[in-house]
């Protein structure tokens, strides 16, 4: 199985490399293996010999799989130079560096001008790297050295990248095509059906900022996390000029639309221009707009009235209907009359509206838990199929506030540095759902704790129970299926256990056919 996006920043890095006139290239595994199923990186490797292979390590997720390549391109090219960068690789730099010696540096934080630096030293073999910021690298004694962050990128650096050179993208066409909800390929299914699974319409991930204002507790991109990794204080946001000159080339390209993660505390001024010169300049787009907080009445307006409304939809992130819950997690609040208030304006303009919860937040109780089903029932009696409703469950980010401070959110750590999270993520125990990393003594009553010697595993037990049974899609859709249909407790039940049957059937079939995610 792939995940098929690319990390906003990819792109921006490649394009500057290519403005200072080197051979760049962003390989996609997944798409080689799309496009070729008899693609092997080992050919690859000896065909083109890298001088330098940058390898992102942004997700946690990608730990063991990002690390087994550097692995293997170490093995087959022993003088490749290997980088890695992303989130992930800059909050762990020194314990990767520790614990795997074919890793040769790791750039921290923002990586434009750190990575073209380096990559203009290392092609006159300079050995000595300590004019090169926010790098991590290992010197010819094998000691290693960490450089200070000194490349905190401001607009006037972001508006000189180019975010949607696409062409730098090996098989760039395969990625338009393929990169799409729900953002992965399923390996060992052809391509007919695992389009048929993909949204009718793709869409690019857009980059208009870099940093946060707030702390969010399970947020590994929160404000004291921009400090830790990239000293970065403050947001910083691309210009209005570049975010429009951006869409018209994704256009161009073909998109029909783009995805933009707006922040909690984006200056409404910046939002009202940007919009008002897309209108203005006509760029007939649809955008899948993330609202952290919630959007005012007069943006949802403008955006109906800019973006094409059968091309686009809003996320609202409420988290739980719980607004104790919501207060002690999220770096800003809002009460549910609120979010009934934006969700009424948001479809009475005939935006599509999609309604986030999690389980497992800190602070939450069974109770709580219970609250979300009522809540959510109350949205669909309200708003029927004008709203889309998703539960899932919390995973812990490195970097995170609960990450950082487990004691202030009353969790504890089962992953307390990077060699959890690539075990965690490895072939060998990579099948325990869900995924969580954490779990909270005060979530279950003491005597359910008291019975299970291990107190993680009774944690993720409870909470997959409570999701079968009243949170996941093929619940829903056999309790409303003319054989099962009802809300009393015997269709429920049943509802729960058909749903369980053909989760294992699926996830036996897929043991069988099993091969390592690729990234």
């Amino acid at each position: 199985m792939y995940c098929m996006f690319i990390s906003m920043g990819l792109f921006a890095i490649a394009d500057y490399i290519n403005k200072n006139n080197y051979k760049v290239q962003i390989l996609h595994l997944g798409l080689e293996q799309i496009s070729n199923k008899k693609f092997s990186l080992q050919e690859y490797l000896r065909e083109t010999t890298p001088k330098i292979v940058g390898l992102s390590l942004h997700w946690h997720h990608q730990s063991f799989d990002i690390i087994e390549v550097a692995k293997a391109i170490k093995r087959i090219n022993p003088d490749t130079f290997i980088v890695l960068g992303g989130f992930t690789a800059s909050y762990f730099h020194l314990e990767i560096m520790e614990k795997f010696t074919f890793v040769d540096a790791i750039v921290r934080g923002d990586g434009e001008i750190p990575f073209t630096d380096l990559l203009i030293r290392k092609s006159k073999n300079e050995d000595s790297l300590f004019s090169i910021p926010n790098l991590t690298w290992r010197n010819r004694e094998g000691r290693i050295v960490k450089n200070e962050i000194k490349y905190i990128a401001k607009t006037e650096d972001l508006d000189k990248l180019n975010f949607v050179n696409l062409k730098l993208l090996k098989n760039y066409e395969l990625y338009i095509k393929y990169a799409r909800d729900p953002f992965i390929w399923i390996n060992g299914v052809n391509k007919t059906i695992n389009s048929i699974l993909l949204d009718k319409d793709g869409y690019f991930p857009l980059s208009i900022m870099r940093g946060c204002d707030v702390n969010c507790s399970f947020c590994g991109g929160s404000k004291i996390s921009n400090m830790t990794i990239s000293k970065r204080l403050n947001q910083v946001f691309l210009s209005v000029e570049k975010v429009v000159a951006s869409l018209e080339d994704l256009k161009a390209y073909g998109y029909t639309s783009v995805f933009i993660d707006f922040s909690p505390l984006v200056d409404p001024r910046y939002l009202d221009n940007l919009l008002a010169k897309i209108k203005d300049r006509k760029i007939e787009i649809g955008c899948i707009a993330a609202f952290r907080s919630l959007p005012s009445k007069k943006l949802l307006s403008m955006f109906a009235d800019t973006f094409k409304l059968n091309k686009s939809k809003i996320f609202l992130s409420p988290e739980t209907s719980s607004e104790t819950d919501r207060l002690l997690n999220k770096g800003y609040y809002f009460s549910n009359e609120e979010l009934l208030e934006t969700i009424t304006h948001s479809t009475n303009l005939g935006i599509r509206t999609e309604i986030y919860f999690v389980l497992g937040l800190p602070f939450q109780t069974l109770q709580s838990l219970k609250e979300i089903k009522n809540f959510q029932k109350l949205l669909r009696k309200r708003f029927g199929k004008r709203i889309r409703i998703y539960t899932d469950f919390l995973a812990l980010e490195p970097g995170s506030p609960m990450y950082i401070d487990p004691d202030k959110f009353e969790i504890i750590k089962t992953r307390n540095c990077f060699m959890d999270f690539y075990y965690g993520h490895s072939g060998e125990r990579s099948h325990s759902w869900p995924d969580l990393g954490y779990y909270s003594e005060n979530f279950l009553p003491e005597n359910v704790y008291s019975t299970n010697v291990n107190k993680d595993y009774a944690f993720k037990n409870e909470l997959k129970k409570i999701y079968c049974k009243d949170f996941c899609k093929l619940t829903d859709f056999f309790r409303s299926s003319i054989f099962i249909g009802g809300e009393n407790s015997f269709s429920v039940n049943a509802a729960s256990i058909l749903s369980r049957l053909l989760c294992k059937i699926v996830a036996s079939y897929w043991k069988l056919k099993e091969d390592l995610p690729a990234w």
